[in-house]
């Protein structure tokens, strides 16, 4: 599952990783100047993007087209570098943030990647990251499975088969929140918003997420109109 957490290698080598000013002071502010992108020997898949985050604001984008709100969201979470213009993480070049930093500051729902692998309920949710237990069991609140979890035998070491066979498209889902959220990040970031879900639990989820009280920035990349009852704003990628 490495994909998760990793970025593009600059080109240039020997260049220096520079870690991100602490985000748990002020959030992450994300600025996107002039971004455009295309895969090699085919069109632009968007172009000229520009967009500023500011800390703990919750946005909505939405695309004119059916196509480029997948590339976008990978290339926001720095998963794919920008063909062209920069974007920063609280004023520092993604392409330049030092890793440790971009991992521990970021969390991410991708459509393309909404499965699990086989291990444990607890290595699905930490990733091999050190997270505390008290913040497994909040995340798993978060979602409404800490008492189906406590329910199982095996609770936290449940078995995860390849795929998750065996668990719901709703508690697959569900799971995959408290992964994004379990580190407390500083900027989430969704690709889709969540559907297989019953829509009240749906609902409450991205209620949550979107709340006022939780300090994290949230960028939905969706066409789903029912975001904007949740979000601050909606910005239209061209």
């Amino acid at each position: 599952m490495d994909f998760l957490f990793s970025m593009p290698k600059d080109e240039e080598q020997g260049k220096l990783s520079v870690p991100l000013p602490d985000p748990t002071v002020h959030g992450v502010r994300l600025t996107c100047k002039d971004v455009s992108f295309a895969y090699p020997n085919s069109p632009s898949t968007f172009q000229h993007f520009n967009i500023e985050v500011a800390p703990g604001e919750k946005i909505a984008i939405f695309s004119a087209t059916s196509t480029g709100k997948t590339t976008l969201a990978r290339v926001l979470a720095g998963l794919y570098a920008p063909t062209s213009g920069v974007i920063r993480y609280n004023g520092v070049d993604l392409r330049d943030l030092d890793m440790d930093s971009l991992n521990a500051c970021r969390g991410l729902i991708l459509d393309s990647q909404l499965t699990l692998f086989e291990s444990t309920l607890e290595e699905n949710l930490t990733m091999g990251r050190t997270v505390h237990y008290e913040d497994i069991r909040w995340a798993l609140r978060f979602v409404e499975l800490e008492d189906e979890v406590d329910a199982m035998p095996l609770g936290l070491r449940t078995p995860v088969t390849l795929d998750g066979k065996g668990f719901t498209t709703s508690q697959t889902l569900r799971l995959l929140v408290a992964r994004a959220i379990v580190a407390r990040p500083q900027i989430l970031i969704l690709d889709g918003t969540l559907h297989g879900m019953l829509p009240a639990m749906r609902e409450t989820i991205l209620r949550r997420l979107c709340s006022k009280e939780e300090p994290w920035s949230v960028i939905f990349v969706s066409n789903d109109p029912s975001l904007t009852a949740h979000v601050d704003r909606r910005v239209m990628l061209e």
